[in-house]
């Protein structure tokens, strides 16, 4: 009886020694996944479309005339600055799509993974990596 208890207790003990292992390659492998996804807009583009906003905005404030009511031509420098804007803004978002914010990618399937394992303490768990 007691060599089925040690028995099992080692085997439990290897189990848990690569059920760590495995959890730690996992872990290395998702902040390098992270950390290679961080800069997905290089300074290059930001250069050109941060210039490219500029002159946008710009040639729309050529266009405005002194003999016309100055309302309208607000709102169109108005218009076009919060489009431009906005876009950059989009870019930056999509450029890093793993930071905290909202609608940002969140690690859904590994929190309900981990709810599932909590659920039922002793069953065994089977980790693979792709």
């Amino acid at each position: 009886m007691e060599d089925d208890a040690e028995r099992a207790g080692s085997q439990q003990s290897a189990f848990y020694q690569e059920w760590s292992s495995a959890n730690s390659e996992r872990r290395q492998g998702r902040q390098g996944r992270i950390a290679e996804a961080a800069s997905v807009v290089p300074s290059v583009i930001w250069l050109v479309l941060i210039i490219g906003a500029v002159i946008v905005i710009a040639s729309v404030c050529f266009f405005a005339d002194a003999d016309e009511p100055w309302f309208p031509q607000v709102a169109m420098i108005a218009a076009t600055a919060t489009i431009v804007v906005s876009g950059l803004l989009l870019v930056r978002f999509l450029g890093a799509p793993y930071e905290n914010q909202s609608g940002s990618i969140k690690p859904t399937a590994m929190a309900r993974s981990l709810a599932l394992i909590h659920q039922v303490p002793n069953a065994p768990v089977v980790v693979r990596c792709a």
